[in-house]
């Protein structure tokens, strides 16, 4: 049996057909555009650009530009709102957040963000933009967002409208409280064990809230970008770490919620001196690492003993199953 992923990388968004354990290219897409996001919302793809947001209906042969109502066109985040069918959302460099109703047909800005990032002073210390929004997560009517440097952002009516969790200064030069997250936020993962449960990793560690960002814990002291979680057990997490940013990147696993960690870079090098985990995806019992190097390792959930993925690849920005 055959199974088809769309990759996005530096150069367009590369359509791989897997057979046999062999990976074929069948066909690229948006050739010579950075892809920086790519979501499939049941067959259609959505890929984030540095000029707006490109669909496609047919599986990544053709694409159209989708940006109508779209005010920052540097997409660095999308995704799909699981309560909501057809609801996207988009998050931006400089800091904001979009909302599509029609599947990025069409989009909406939730100005409060940008209010928010003036106000605070969100910033970027590899770009002159204020902040940038770079992951989503969600749980039941509930959505979080990411916002580098900036904080956490919650809403409570399905991405509509948007506010700093109360255990977030939203500062990103402030000291930080006691059971307050740091605010060089990259990824969030929710966990539907519970109700407000969630991790963050930050430029400042890893993170964990049993309130809905009421207020933090502190789990483990490092530079990280990537969170893994699994949901059958939320003491069980995957973690993409390093000394700083690019610097002696690992992967960390805990078994017991962060009491103690242990390598689990499997057959990789246990560090890497230039790179790091930029993002976990998840397909079916499978987990893939997008590297910030480019490159893209894979393992069998529960197994893990990370192998490099689509040797042929580089520049790799993201990964999505579509068949």
């Amino acid at each position: 049996m055959s199974m088809r992923f769309a990759v996005a990388t530096a150069q367009g968004v590369r359509l791989i057909e897997m057979n046999n354990g062999r990976a074929i290219q069948v066909n690229v897409g948006l050739m010579g555009l950075r892809i920086t996001s790519l979501i499939n919302v049941k067959g259609v793809l959505l890929a984030g650009t540095l000029e707006g947001v490109y669909r496609s209906m047919d599986g990544g042969k053709r694409w159209l530009l989708s940006s109508i109502g779209l005010r920052e066109r540097y997409v660095r985040s999308l995704a799909a709102i699981p309560s909501q069918t057809g609801h996207i959302l988009a998050g931006t460099e400089p800091a904001t957040i979009h909302i599509s109703h029609d599947t990025g047909l069409s989009w909406r800005e939730c100005r409060e963000i940008a209010s928010l990032r003036n106000e605070k002073g969100w910033f970027l210390p590899y770009s002159e933009a204020h902040g940038c929004v770079r992951w989503f997560a969600f749980h039941d009517l509930r959505c979080y967002a990411a916002a580098e440097v900036g904080g956490v952002l919650r809403s409570d009516d399905e991405g509509e409208t948007w506010r700093l969790v109360p255990g977030c200064t939203g500062d990103p030069v402030a000291r930080i409280p006691a059971s307050f997250i740091h605010t060089d936020v990259h990824c969030i993962e929710t966990h539907q064990s519970m109700q407000g449960l969630a991790f963050a990793a930050t430029g400042g560690g890893l993170y964990r809230t049993e309130n809905g960002g009421g207020s933090w814990k502190h789990l483990h002291q490092c530079y990280c970008r990537a969170v893994w979680v699994d949901p059958h057990d939320a003491e069980h997490i995957i973690l993409g770490s390093a000394d700083a940013v690019d610097t002696n990147g690992r992967i960390e696993e805990t078994i017991n919620g962060g009491k103690s960690w242990r390598p689990s870079t499997g057959s990789l090098p246990a560090r890497w001196p230039s790179h790091m985990v930029d993002q976990f995806y998840v397909d079916n019992d499978d987990l893939y690492g997008i590297l910030t190097n480019g490159n893209l390792i894979t393992t069998r959930i529960g197994r893990f003993d990370w192998t490099l993925a689509f040797h042929e690849l580089s520049h790799v920005t993201g990964i999505v199953a579509i068949s």
